[in-house]
């Protein structure tokens, strides 16, 4: 009989954990070095596209460019983005675009890779294969 209440508080204490977890969304610092400032409207998703294969191609991301940038209102998923799949060999660029000029922090990425910016001068949103 001791075991009914004992596993009725294990399954409650799982249950408000599930809760509580689900509940936390994870917000942006206000302040500090990891501090936000581009905002979702920052981020231009028409701009948000592989290339590989010599060419432009669209990615098909739920959440476009916030699936994996930052804002004050949101935060990058866990999984970040696949891009550039091809069995041939080359350059494979991700590009995200932004719809004003912004100044960037720190980049963190995983699998190796480069970043690049526009020269001040470029048009707008750039063209990869140059």
């Amino acid at each position: 009989m001791a075991w009914v209440p004992f596993r009725f508080f294990i399954t409650a204490v799982l249950v408000l954990c599930a809760v509580v977890a689900q509940a936390a969304t994870p917000q942006s610092p206000d302040s500090g070095f990891a501090a936000q400032t581009l905002s979702p409207e920052d981020l231009d998703s028409s701009a948000f596209v592989q290339f590989v294969d010599g060419a432009e191609r669209p990615l098909t991301v739920s959440m476009g460019p916030l699936h994996v940038v930052g804002t004050t209102t949101s935060t990058p998923d866990w999984d970040g983005v696949r891009f550039g799949d091809s069995k041939m060999p080359g350059t494979r660029h991700l590009r995200i675009g932004f719809t004003r000029p912004v100044a960037i922090g720190s980049i963190l990425a995983r699998a190796g890779g480069e970043v690049s910016v526009l020269k001040p001068n470029a048009a707008l949103p750039g063209r990869p294969a140059r």
